[in-house]
């Protein structure tokens, strides 16, 4: 069915429902198209947060100052590459490495990967937010009190059972 104009819109009714995308023969179904990025969003999370997460953990509270001073920059960098470099990077690097991994996993069950795939977007977008998580985190737990971690230890916690059972429940909110 081809778009039909209503009101100078195209609409059709099977646009966002249809499973078929086929411009020449006026088809435009794009439910695929939205599933797929909710998949690769999803699982660019599960990877990203928790790294990120961990990361700034580091970095605000267990980060020699040395070091730091290497680190805070060098994700700072990260988050000034264009997405066209990332972009190249997964075409370069990314999807070779899925593609020799997976494959021969993959060949025993009579299946086959060119390695251009929800994974290898997943892994790539989830590359892309690290500095954000990273430097948003970092700030919340930065932010919290330092009397939460002194009043931890004084309690008899580690430094590590401070930090995340004190100090990064404290920063949730901020982290959220």
């Amino acid at each position: 069915a081809l778009l039909k104009e209503k009101d100078g819109v195209l609409t059709d009714k099977k646009f966002l429902t249809g499973l078929v995308w086929k411009p020449q023969e006026g088809e435009f179904g794009i439910l695929p198209m939205i599933v797929g990025s909710i998949y690769a969003t999803g699982i660019a999370i599960l990877v990203g947060v928790p790294i990120g997460l961990l990361c700034s953990v580091f970095m605000a509270r267990f980060c020699p100052g040395k070091l730091y001073k290497i680190l805070k920059p060098g994700v700072e960098l990260l988050a000034g590459i264009p997405s066209v470099v990332y972009g190249f990077f997964g075409l370069m690097v990314l999807v070779p490495f899925v593609r020799n991994t997976f494959r021969p996993i993959l060949m025993q069950y009579q299946m086959t990967t060119t390695g251009q795939s929800i994974l290898t977007a997943s892994v790539l977008l989830g590359m892309m937010i690290l500095p954000t998580i990273i430097n948003v985190s970092e700030s919340a737990i930065r932010a919290v009190p330092d009397s939460y971690y002194q009043g931890a230890l004084a309690l008899g916690a580690t430094h590590e059972r401070s930090v995340f059972m004190t100090v990064v429940p404290a920063a949730k909110s901020g982290i959220m």
